[in-house]
């Protein structure tokens, strides 16, 4: 099973770096699906350079988008079926705890990256 990273910052901020120092170590054991940037910026160039996969879903945690926002996340994992998700997802995007039951998923928590 892979694994999708998420964070709620793409800037060159602590949980960026943390986010693309596991990619590069879960991508060298083969167990990194895919890392999901809420923008463009630091960290989706860093990952590009890289090689990395990586998709940039223009999501935010701010409450006036966070409707769209899961839904947004919803489709990617729908779409992803054989990926387990951090738990910073849940954490960033209230409504996005509500996913496993429209997915047909349970969660499976692994790493925690949690930017507050």
């Amino acid at each position: 099973m892979k694994v999708i990273l998420g964070t709620a910052s793409s800037d060159l901020v602590g949980v960026a770096t943390h986010v693309f120092n596991l990619a590069k170590l879960l991508h060298a054991e083969g167990r990194l699906d895919l890392v999901v940037c809420p923008r463009a910026g630091w960290l989706s160039g860093q990952l590009a350079d890289c090689g990395l996969p990586y998709t940039v879903l223009q999501v935010s945690p701010d409450p006036r988008t966070f409707i769209k926002s899961n839904v947004v996340f919803t489709h990617l994992l729908q779409e992803r079926t054989s990926s387990i998700c951090t738990e910073d997802f849940r954490y960033s995007y209230p409504l996005f705890r509500c996913v496993p039951a429209a997915t047909g998923r349970s969660w499976r928590p692994s790493i925690s990256l949690n930017s507050r």
